[in-house]
C-alpha cells in the first residue's frame, strides 16, 4: 500500500511508556467496543489486541505467559474470537 492516509478521529487508551525495567506476573486487558487491548506494563511486553463474540463491561486479567496462553485464559474468562494484532518488537 502506497500512499495511504490514517486520519485519528478519537484516541480511546493512551498511556505514557516508561523506560525502566519492570515485571507484572498478570496481563490486564481492557474494552474498547468489541476488543480487548492489553496494556504494556512491563519492560519487556507484548502488545495483544483481540477481538470478541460481544463487548465486555470491564478489564479482563490473566496470568501473563505469552500470547498462546493468554488467548485461552482469555477465552475462559471473556467472549473470545480472534486475535488481531500481536507484535513482540519489545521482547527482542
Amino acid at each position: 500500500m502506497q500512499d495511504a492516509q490514517l486520519r485519528v478521529e478519537r484516541v480511546v487508551l493512551y498511556r505514557p511508556l516508561r523506560p525502566q525495567a519492570a515485571v507484572h506476573p498478570q496481563s490486564a486487558y481492557v474494552p474498547v467496543g468489541r476488543f480487548l487491548v492489553k496494556l504494556v506494563d512491563s519492560r519487556p511486553d507484548f502488545d495483544h489486541i483481540v477481538r470478541l463474540r460481544h463487548a465486555v463491561p470491564g478489564p479482563v486479567t490473566v496470568p501473563k505467559r505469552g500470547v498462546e496462553e493468554s488467548a485461552a485464559a482469555l477465552a475462559r474468562r471473556a467472549p473470545y474470537a480472534a486475535t488481531v494484532y500481536y507484535d513482540t518488537a519489545d521482547l527482542r
